[in-house]
């Protein structure tokens, strides 16, 4: 007699009841738990792989409708969408957060933190705001912590041994140096031995140990491999309020040279380098497009495509863009039958700016140590 009323009672509960729907409620369906729309954030979070930070910022910005109320206790509820859940997954893939990237790589969250940016120049804080979480290019992590993996597992550790792991703990190396050999394993430069299976992601890497004291000796650190913050703004064809803007908020990372106030710092060529192949500055851009650098940046906007914010309430004065495949396409598509000779004429400067500076150190070019890109 009430089978309808009750089959339309479930119909509705399935697609508009916003409260938990558990074992319990033993009147329900069994079906019924599994057919509901409306899940716990913690759910929601949990098969997406992020934060709850981070699902609260997508609910806020519209990319996953939820709804968060606060009981008379003041305790506080999210709910979420299940049926969006696959197209937040498609929008977030390629993604993984901090947390996920320090249990694949085996890092302590503090080690992982001074290092994130120069191990990954593509991580970025969810919508470029400083106090979201990170998000971290899956491939790349995964690459990294897979490097190694066709060699033996070692049972025991000879004396002439040390593992990653040991190094990180023990040797007390810099940021540098850790990115440095990490760098020289990517690059062939260092080999690797074998893994150490009681440790885990890339602290497994085992290496000889006298062979990595003779690499670590042969680090540079003379003058010939970094510039000062003003020379960085001449070599950029930048004010140098950008390049100190960039540098403070990390993009560029900048070394101090002393713990006084007012002392100077410098900044190593390399991450020179790794920032220019993974930014690009609006005035580029609308060389390459042709277009006026407002134009570009209200077209980019249109797309969704913003340029940095820093951490700080003061702006960059000069719009600078992250280079991503979406920006990469509108380059394609806009500068189409550009003449590209602007956009080439300033990385002509930018290598002049440098080897001005070289002769002004009175120093020799360094071949190969220092290069700006050029196509």
């Amino acid at each position: 007699m009430f089978s309808p009323v009750r089959d339309v009672f479930e119909s509705w509960l399935t697609e508009h009841w916003k409260g938990g729907v558990a074992r319990r409620n033993r009147r329900l369906a069994v079906e019924l738990q599994g057919d509901v729309q409306w899940i716990p954030g913690k759910a929601a979070a949990d098969r997406l792989g992020i934060s709850m930070a981070r699902l609260r910022h997508l609910i806020r910005e519209g990319l996953l409708e939820g709804q968060e109320s606060v009981s008379t206790k003041g305790r506080h509820f999210i709910m979420a969408r299940k049926d969006q859940l696959n197209a937040v997954e498609d929008e977030l893939a390629g993604e993984i957060t901090l947390y996920k990237a320090i249990e694949i790589l085996g890092l302590n969250k503090a080690r992982l933190q001074r290092i994130l940016r120069l191990l990954f120049p593509s991580a970025r804080r969810v919508n470029d705001q400083p106090y979201l979480p990170w998000c971290v290019s899956s491939s790349e992590v995964y690459a990294l912590a897979e490097l190694g993996e066709d060699l033996p597992k070692l049972g025991q550790l000879d004396d002439h041994h040390i593992t990653f792991a040991q190094v990180l703990k023990y040797w007390q190396w810099n940021a540098d140096e850790v990115v440095s050999l990490v760098e020289a394993v990517k690059a062939g430069d260092m080999a690797i031995e074998g893994l150490w299976p009681q440790a885990k992601g890339i602290g497994r890497w085992v290496f000889h140990r006298q062979r990595l004291h003779a690499w670590h000796k042969t680090l540079e650190s003379g003058r010939a491999n970094w510039i000062s913050v003003p020379e960085l703004a001449k070599v950029l064809g930048v004010k140098q309020q950008v390049a100190y803007w960039l540098t403070q908020n990390e993009y560029i990372r900048a070394h101090k040279l002393g713990n006084n106030k007012h002392i100077g710092s410098r900044i190593r060529k390399v991450d020179v380098d790794r920032f220019l192949s993974t930014h690009m500055f609006g005035t580029e851009i609308a060389d390459r497009v042709g277009r006026s650098p407002r134009k570009v940046m209200r077209m980019l906007a249109e797309q969704s495509i913003y340029h940095l914010r820093g951490t700080s309430i003061e702006a960059c004065r000069q719009l600078v863009y992250r280079r991503t495949p979406a920006l990469d396409r509108f380059i394609e598509r806009y500068g189409a039958g550009i003449d590209p000779t602007r956009w080439r004429e300033s990385v002509r400067k930018r290598q002049n700016a440098w080897e001005q500076i070289i002769r002004e150190q009175e120093q020799s070019f360094p071949v190969g140590d220092f290069r700006l890109e050029a196509t």
